[in-house]
């Protein structure tokens, strides 16, 4: 019996490479149907192994999981028809044009003939393909290859997709394109995704929940974007800009008030309390004879990934 309203549960879930290498540790998480929810972390973090278990690619250590009721070490070939998996890194034979590929996928897909063309005319009319179909994928740029992937990735219609840095070296133009694709796929066409990404712009617009994972571990519970954005409310990012920023940081090194902060050749970032910006900037320009301007740098989920990263506990500075 497929379990549709909960399409990801894990709990406790560990991978480990010989020599005893933890790649993930202690991940618990469960998504809901027609959520989007975002993993951020750096390279090595541990965003790969984990969307190569959900995709059935990997069987974890210990733990337990299920997708739509199945566990993935049984009931592989039960899960595989309702997923999409989109890696990082992907090829194509060069020299098959864009419908040889679709023609290629689409025979591994359960679907019959009938409702197949269909989808699959749906997702070339929802990403924009009509006009390079008969292109060999050699030619094709970046871009039109990521759309060929997600093609691929949505042709047989699964409910859950799993997409691995899908905007990764993307320009501007396309990367926009993709997030309003991505966007549309849960808003109309009831798809739940997750996605692993370095790019925290996209994982703001795109995803309903976001959550980080470090060294294999996750450093907390999922938020809600809107959640978050409350919670970073509460801090604010200080940029000095100084000849003696090496001198300003020493001396910061004291101030309690200080959530952490950051040297870069004459830029010192401080990242603290909104409440406490008037005090530590009054005090560092007096005890330097400075001016600081430009002080209203609210925090991002860049800045968060920084503190994350750099092993800062700045939800425990806030509460």
């Amino acid at each position: 019996m497929i379990d549709y309203t909960i399409p990801i549960t894990i709990k406790n879930l560990t991978k480990t490479y010989y020599p005893e290498k933890n790649v993930l540790n202690g991940i618990d998480l469960t998504i809901v149907d027609g959520e989007t929810v975002g993993i951020l972390g750096n390279n090595g973090s541990g965003k790969t192994t984990l969307l190569r278990i959900l995709a059935t690619l990997l069987h974890p250590s210990s733990g337990e999981i299920e997708i739509f009721g199945f566990d993935p070490r049984f009931k592989a070939n039960e899960i595989k028809p309702l997923i999409g998996y989109l890696p990082e890194r992907f090829s194509f034979y060069p020299y098959f044009s864009v419908n040889d590929i679709l023609d290629f996928f689409e025979r591994f897909s359960p679907i019959n003939k009938t409702d197949q063309e269909e989808l699959r005319d749906q997702a070339v009319k929802l990403l924009k393909m009509e006009s390079y179909l008969q292109n060999r994928i050699h030619t094709l740029s970046k871009g039109m290859l990521h759309k060929v992937g997600l093609a691929i990735t949505l042709i047989h219609n699964p409910p859950l997709l799993l997409l691995d840095e899908p905007t990764s070296g993307l320009d501007p133009l396309v990367r926009t394109q993709v997030r309003k694709i991505l966007i549309n796929l849960t808003n109309d066409l009831d798809k739940t995704i997750v996605i692993s990404s370095h790019i925290l712009e996209d994982i703001e617009s795109i995803c309903d929940r976001v959550f980080f994972l470090e060294a294999g571990k996750m450093l907390h519970e999922p938020f809600w974007i809107s959640e978050l954005k409350e919670k970073v409310s509460k801090l604010q990012r200080i940029e000095i800009k100084h000849n003696y920023s090496r001198i300003i940081a020493n001396e910061l090194q004291k101030q309690d008030e200080i959530l952490y902060f950051e040297v870069n050749q004459d830029i010192v970032d401080i990242y603290c309390k909104k409440n406490h910006v008037e005090f530590i900037c009054k005090h560092l320009e007096e005890l330097f004879n400075i001016t600081i301007n430009n002080v209203n740098h609210p925090i991002s989920l860049e800045d968060i990934y920084i503190l994350n990263h750099a092993k800062i506990n700045w939800l425990e500075y806030i509460t």
